[in-house]
């Protein structure tokens, strides 16, 4: 059921007549990355600021914004004009800066077609509906800038915040229009994108309620980026409403649909453009998508050319595995090829006794005295019968050895006849796209079909490709020649965190074998438990992908791939690491097993350690619990989601943070009526937060009522400390970071000054 339908069927079960929409992220998206960026639109678009750079004026106009609100605390909200008027420059310049701002906003609007096409649903019901907005522009500004085009939006009642001086965060907006218009709440249903002011003030005002937003942090996830990992941005409207496209049954799923149209689409979709590009410069014909990873290159790549109208390459899966590629790779000419084989098996995790009894041909005896599970890795020091169990078993596998090679070379033939089959042009006009790291697949087809690949196609490389320099040449989306962040090392380190949700609910390639005239391959077991959440976050690429054509978004480059990469392996939030609870990971050697991406185990060994400790070493190296704790930057938001954003500095000046932290105390104590320091900013945006959770505050004070000033700020007279004292005042919120430990100091002497005792201070 999409976002849509659950609101009409909503209407329908609850009986609702009215439905207000917010229009901010709701009705109406920007086409840039965020406000920032329509700032820094308006310095490209304004000569006469004198060199100034965007970043540069997108801070001026923030603090000129939160000095108008400062300067008009006696109102909930602010108008347009009275921004502009804070700004350092003259009256001609600042209305046209206002005005570019304005133009700005036309030009990168975006309306949500579905939303307005859900509203004329409505009306056809009957149902009433109309618009209500906490923001700055007028009515008349926002229906010019965005409803210009669309009669439906035109034609609706629209309420804003600013002509008001009342706000939705508050209640207050909702409370005036109620009593104004004579609104029944219990048949009022409001929807919008932010949890506060669109969900929980509405619902404790009695009103019905609908969150209109992905239930991933967008907002963390698009500051991360842009801060710490230095994207350039892209359209967060096009992410936004591929995200709310789905409709997926379950929370896992959604989850991963969410995660796929935000996070993954614009990578995936730069991902399939540049293999495309990478098969035109060769002049590859073919692209064969490697199993199992192919489960989602494959559509997505078959997408891409679809959106571009291209017909002249061909997309296919290509069934294949290290295992099923390595064992008709083995050249039988050389002398020590057994021995190199026992060797290169015992490196592989998960590759068992049984694995190797089983791939051998050998007895089943060795079973009865010893664990079939123990890795091949671990039998150092492991005796048979007085015999090291290593010796024992190339002893067993030398008597082997006509079969071991009768088996390699049915397997080389069948291969090749599969490659026949399966591409209708020669090994070396085929583009071959793997995930990455080392590339040993395609090395091993380039030796079994003698000839090199067209094109050897990665997501990710490490440097471990080049262990095949003198014959193999790889090309990779990220590689060690052009990465940031040391990104294709942490891909190497927790691969797992893509390649679980890459793999759909495929087995790994085990073998072929000859069905009638064709060839099949053999395949493991696949993880059915993985296909709901695999299929949903396929299904989001795949929705951006469509979204982005639909709305002209261009391709996003390397660079800001990387970026958005970096972000999610380095700094996931706790509901991305959430769904690695759910999601089992497959070796593709053809081992029996399977494992958790993230169990209890990890979780504990991470908090034994701790997480400062955990931060630090995944960080020293790449190679720190490897194969123990498979990505620690999940572990780590699972426990602490705000110690890794803290950790790179993002929490420092975030008074969402700090909000979020204080009302969370509070809550904790089961503090229902406070005494608040602090008038300013900190104030105005815990305010609607406390209102929502049924916190009362008594008395708000501020230093500068000291000195004889007498005034308001969101309604409440600002008193001083000692008359707030004096008539009782006990339990104190400091809101203020900056000052939490000034404010303390002065509570406290202040309240010993007075013989007050028993004063109790709570702060972010």
């Amino acid at each position: 059921m999409t976002h849509f339908e659950r609101i009409l069927d909503y209407v329908r079960q609850h009986h609702i007549r009215r439905v207000s929409f917010d229009i901010f992220d709701t009705l109406v998206f920007r086409h840039v990355h965020c406000p920032r960026s329509l700032f820094e639109q308006v310095v490209l678009d304004d000569a006469g600021l004198k060199g100034l750079s965007g970043g540069d004026y997108s801070l001026m106009r923030e603090q000129a914004e939160k000095l108008a609100r400062k300067q008009a605390s006696d109102r909930e909200d602010i108008r347009f004009e009275e921004i502009f008027a804070c700004l350092p420059f003259s009256a001609e310049r600042n209305q046209a800066l206002l005005d570019s701002e304005l133009a700005a906003e036309k030009q990168f609007g975006l309306l949500n077609e579905g939303a307005v096409a859900l509203i004329q649903t409505l009306q056809q019901q009957g149902v009433e509906v109309v618009l209500i907005s906490d923001m700055y522009l007028l009515s008349e500004q926002i229906r010019t800038t965005f409803f210009g085009a669309c009669p439906t939006l035109l034609s609706l009642p629209l309420f804003v915040s600013s002509e008001f001086a009342v706000t939705k965060h508050s209640g207050n907006l909702f409370a005036l229009l109620a009593n104004k218009h004579c609104w029944e709440m219990a048949s009022w249903l409001h929807v919008g994108d932010n949890i506060l002011a669109d969900v929980t003030v509405p619902k404790g005002l009695g009103i019905h309620a609908i969150h209109y937003h992905p239930s991933i942090d967008t907002t963390l996830i698009r500051e991360a980026e842009r801060k710490q990992f230095a994207s350039a941005g892209h359209s967060s409207a096009v992410r936004l409403l591929a995200a709310l496209s789905g409709d997926s049954q379950s929370a896992d799923a959604a989850l991963a649909f969410e995660s796929g149209a935000f996070v993954w689409g614009p990578v995936m979709e730069a991902f399939a453009d540049w293999a495309i590009k990478q098969s035109d410069i060769t002049g590859c014909k073919h692209i064969l998508c490697l199993m199992r990873e192919g489960y989602l290159f494959t559509p997505v790549i078959r997408q891409r050319l679809a959106l571009l109208g291209r017909q002249d390459i061909r997309v296919s899966a290509f069934y294949v595995s290290r295992k099923s590629a390595y064992w008709p790779g083995i050249d039988t000419s050389k002398p020590q090829w057994l021995e190199d084989v026992m060797d290169t098996l015992m490196m592989y995790r998960g590759y068992t006794l049984k694995n190797f009894i089983r791939d051998f041909h050998l007895s089943d005896a060795l079973l009865q005295s010893l664990d079939s599970q123990i890795e091949l890795r671990n039998i150092e020091g492991v005796f048979v019968d007085g015999e090291p169990l290593y010796q024992r078993l190339c002893r067993e596998a030398k008597a082997s050895r006509a079969k071991l090679e009768d088996k390699i070379a049915t397997q080389k033939s069948l291969l090749r006849t599969y490659l026949t089959q399966e591409a209708d042009v020669p090994y070396n006009q085929c583009a071959v796209v793997d995930f990455g790291n080392g590339g040993t697949i395609q090395h091993s087809l380039e030796n079994v079909f003698g000839q090199q690949a067209g094109a050897n196609l990665l997501f990710y490389s490490s440097l471990r490709v080049y262990r095949f320099v003198n014959s193999t040449i790889y090309r990779a989306f990220i590689s060690p020649g052009v990465e940031k962040f040391r990104l294709s090392e942490f891909l190497a380190r927790s691969p797992e965190c893509l390649e679980a949700l890459l793999l759909g609910s495929e087995g790994s390639t085990l073998s072929y074998r000859q069905q009638g005239n064709t060839v099949e391959p053999e395949k493991a077991q696949g993880i059915q438990a993985n296909k709901v959440i695999c299929d949903a976050f396929l299904s989001g690429c795949l929705a951006y992908m469509v979204h982005a054509a639909q709305y002209h978004q261009p391709v996003i480059s390397n660079d800001m791939a990387q970026s958005v990469v970096a972000r999610y392996v380095l700094m996931p939030t706790r509901n991305e690491a959430t769904l690695f609870e759910r999601l089992l990971h497959q070796d593709n050697f053809g081992t029996d097993g399977e494992y958790p991406v993230i169990d209890e185990r990890q979780l504990e060994r991470v908090k034994t350690l701790g997480l400062a400790t955990t931060w630090s070493e995944m960080h020293n190296s790449t190679r720190w619990e490897l194969g123990h704790i498979h990505w620690p930057a999940a572990i780590i938001a699972l426990i602490d989601d705000a110690f890794i954003p803290r950790a790179f500095g993002l929490m420092e000046n975030d008074n969402w943070y700090h909000v979020n932290v204080l009302v969370a105390k509070l809550l904790s104590l089961g503090w229902k009526q406070v005494d608040v320091y602090g008038a300013g900013e900190f104030f105005l945006e815990v305010l609607p937060h406390l209102q929502a959770n049924g916190i009362e505050v008594r008395n708000l004070v501020d230093r500068r009522a000291e000195a004889g000033e007498r005034y308001r700020v969101a309604g409440y007279e600002v008193k001083t400390l000692t008359e707030v004292l004096t008539q009782g005042a006990n339990r104190f919120i400091i809101s203020s970071v900056a000052f939490r430990d000034e404010i303390a100091q002065r509570i406290s002497s202040t309240a010993q000054a007075e013989g007050t005792k028993d004063i109790q201070m709570v702060g972010a």
